[in-house]
């Protein structure tokens, strides 16, 4: 019994002996990851915190400096509350470590602000956005193939591809995200296209929006050659009134139809039509001729600016002269003429001569693009011992001849990668066919040759868009049809005799 309890108290005495031998290990350092961190409303981000020793004996404690912007838990964990700063402090025994957060309201802006984009047909079809945000990544994404993004610095470029439809618009959205911000979504229209023709339906002046019909002139004795629309959709057009004498004149909604005679006993055509939209300023190109007592004929090309006649070659008795086509474009005005058997682009009144083409010029249309002027039409050539017109264009002033075939072209496009295009009749008489010419390339038809004449070409995202007449060689009676990409269209039904002469796409 004495035995035991000895043996017993030695084993106590043990035990105290090696607990007293125990030390506590000291920290030496601490820190946290990140020192500094940037949080929004409702955003939570764990600490990392780093002991030295591993084996240091040690509680870890957090607190925060303003509980009101953040807070932390046991476990490190930081949580944003409201804007501001705070400083989250972690201690481990005589050490510390802090980490500076900063608490930020979610921000995700685009300007500018909208409450929808609308596109109006083929023509206006981008818009730039910028997007303000203290988001790290943001995406803007469409919901619909017609539409694409292009990223910018500060922010991005919304583009429809054209709607070549008349008849349907279309509806879609992009999505402007962000994680943790709430999107931003922009519905997205775009109209139908706007094709504005205009022309003569049985001797009447008129123009078709989309395959309707609007009357401008008196009937049986009215004809159409240029019209030019706003991009609010207000029509000016031009031409004459008469059968067996001509007067120019002009039409819109406001005015009326009106005839002009700036000389005595004057008659004449009005050509072209174009409009400075800035100021409203509405322009047309026409001459003027009328027959002198010794039986020679004057004729004087100019224009009118609002109404109001400016010659621009001489009113000298004898003279020849004529003005195909007027234009504004970026503050300029330019136009094309001819006097005296020579040619002429003018730039706000000064001239500049298109060089002869073999045995006479013939323009009949204009494009200005980035300040370059580009001329269409004909020259007088020889082909097989015969004299044609052959197809031909001048860039600023400077011929360029295309396939040596008979052809008119009457209309002239440069695309946005500088490709220039023709469109007119080839083929001599009512044996033609509406056809196209790209740069130097071969010619290509639209119709069969019965009477077939483009009056105007447009291309867009490379789709092809010409329109004219078909068919119906004198007496019968010719239809105004349009193309895109070869596809035919009839805009009349050949009841009456009708001709294209001008178009316009919006």
């Amino acid at each position: 019994m004495k035995r035991s309890f000895y043996f017993l108290m030695s084993i106590v005495a043990i035990v105290f002996f090696a607990a007293g031998c125990v030390k506590d290990i000291p920290v030496e350092s601490i820190s946290v990851e990140p020192e500094t961190l940037t949080l929004a409303v409702g955003e939570t981000s764990s600490l990392t915190v780093t002991v030295v020793p591993e084996d240091a004996d040690y509680v870890l404690a957090f607190t925060s400096s303003n509980g009101q912007v953040a807070t932390v838990s046991e476990e490190g964990l930081v949580e944003a509350l409201s804007d501001g700063t705070a400083t989250i402090t972690v201690k481990a025994g005589n050490f510390s470590a802090t980490c500076e957060v900063t608490v930020i309201v979610p921000t995700l802006d685009v300007s500018p602000s909208v409450e929808s984009v609308s596109f109006e047909g083929v023509r206006t079809r981008t818009q730039e956005f910028t997007v303000t945000t203290n988001a790290s990544e943001w995406t803007a994404e469409p919901d619909a193939d017609w539409l694409s993004v292009e990223y910018t610095e500060a922010g991005f470029i919304l583009t429809a591809a054209a709607n070549l439809s008349m008849e349907d618009s279309r509806e879609a959205s992009v999505t402007i995200s962000a994680e943790g911000f709430d999107p931003v979504v922009i519905p997205v229209n775009q109209q139908e296209m706007r094709m504005y023709i205009g022309g003569n339906d049985n001797n009447t002046a008129c123009y078709w929006l989309n395959g309707e019909k609007t009357v401008v002139g008196p009937e049986n004795g009215s004809f159409l050659s240029a019209l030019a629309v706003e991009k609010d959709g207000v029509v000016h057009c031009v031409g004459r009134e008469g059968i067996g004498q001509s007067y120019a004149t002009y039409w819109s909604e406001e005015l009326g139809w009106n005839i002009f005679q700036p000389y005595d006993e004057c008659q004449g055509n009005a050509t072209g039509v174009t409009v400075d939209e800035e100021t409203g300023d509405v322009y047309f190109s026409a001459y003027y001729y009328f027959f002198n007592p010794d039986y020679t004929q004057t004729t004087i090309a100019g224009y009118h600016k609002n109404l109001i006649w400016e010659a621009m070659t001489s009113e000298e008795s004898g003279t020849a002269a004529q003005a195909s086509c007027v234009l504004f474009n970026d503050g300029n005005l330019y136009m094309v003429l001819q006097e005296s058997g020579l040619s002429y682009y003018t730039v706000n009144g000064e001239r500049h001569e298109l060089e002869m083409m073999d045995q006479g010029n013939y323009p009949s249309s204009m494009y200005v693009k980035d300040g370059d002027v580009y001329v269409g039409g004909w020259y007088l050539t020889e082909l097989n011992g015969e004299l044609i017109y052959a197809p031909c264009y001048w860039k600023n002033g400077e011929g360029i001849a295309l396939a040596v075939e008979y052809a008119c072209p009457y209309a002239i496009y440069v695309d946005d990668e500088d490709n220039v295009w023709l469109a007119g009749a080839k083929g001599p008489g009512f044996d033609r066919c509406a056809a196209y010419w790209k740069n130097d390339e071969p010619s290509v038809d639209v119709s069969s040759y019965d009477n077939g004449c483009a009056s105007s070409i447009v291309v867009i995202d490379g789709d092809v868009i010409i329109a004219g007449i078909h068919g119906g060689a004198y007496p019968e009676n010719s239809v105004i049809k349009y193309w895109i990409n070869g596809e035919e269209t009839a805009v009349t039904d050949g009841s009456t005799p009708c001709y294209c002469e001008d178009v316009v796409i919006l």
